[in-house]
């Protein structure tokens, strides 16, 4: 069977890097996503199978599974639409709904059926919002219990930008030069500290997008936890 994969998550910002690498690289991407196909789909994008569908609902997606060689999870909110930080004053879903329950729904029918799973977690969270971070652990926790029946790669990535947007990369430099002290604070002990208050160092979304397609097929990345640094080992390792 050609290889294929099935994006949950495929119109947002990681979920389209991770569709446009695996076409680079001659792999059928299908992508399940709320909104469907972009309402201004760039050239490339015409070359997914873009499906309207919802996570928590099986019946729009289950039929596809058969179809597929890996399956990714991507869909997640920065900010929980509860949360007082929502200034778009849109609903668009809470860290337990779209983090958390959107991947748990999706794993019922992925077990023993012998198809890798990528889940993009986060390596740090954000003080003032714990709940971002325990629920990704809450889904990475359930993975490790489950490792009998469920082939998983998890991605830990830190913040990440992209080539294309001016704002992204800004912020990127800022927190690449928080974490050249982050590191001596660590050494004294403070570990705790930095990991609380210091974003993780930021990565580039299409390295991470490459590291998500490698772990839905390489045998040396299958099954493993890739924090930052391992994603740019990986990355580094695999040469495209």
């Amino acid at each position: 069977m050609d290889k294929s994969i099935l994006v949950f998550g495929g119109s947002g910002f990681v979920g389209s890097a991770i569709c446009k690498y695996a076409l680079s690289k001659g792999i059928k991407v299908l992508a399940v996503s709320r909104s469907g196909k972009p309402k201004r789909p760039e050239p490339w994008q015409n070359s997914v199978e873009y499906i309207k569908g919802d996570a928590m609902d099986q019946s729009t997606y289950s039929s596809l599974i058969p179809s597929v060689s890996a399956v990714v999870h991507s869909i997640g909110v920065l900010l929980d639409s509860k949360g007082p930080f929502n200034l778009k004053n849109i609903y668009e879903g809470s860290y337990e709904h779209m983090n958390r329950d959107t991947a748990l729904r999706i794993l019922e029918i992925l077990e023993n059926k012998n198809k890798p799973f990528v889940y993009i977690s986060a390596e740090r969270g954000m003080f003032f919002s714990p709940g971002y971070l325990n629920t990704k652990r809450e889904v990475e926790t359930f993975l490790h219990l489950k490792q009998d029946c469920i082939s998983s790669t998890i991605i830990r990535p830190g913040f990440m930008y992209s080539k294309n947007n001016n704002m992204l990369k800004t912020i990127s430099c800022g927190i690449n030069l928080l974490n050249s002290p982050d590191k001596f604070i660590s050494s004294f002990g403070a570990k705790y500290f930095s990991q609380t208050f210091i974003p993780a160092r930021s990565l580039d979304v299409d390295v991470v997008a490459k590291v998500a397609v490698l772990g839905c097929f390489e045998k040396e990345i299958v099954g493993k936890t890739l924090d930052v640094d391992d994603i740019d080992r990986v990355a580094k390792e695999f040469k495209d």
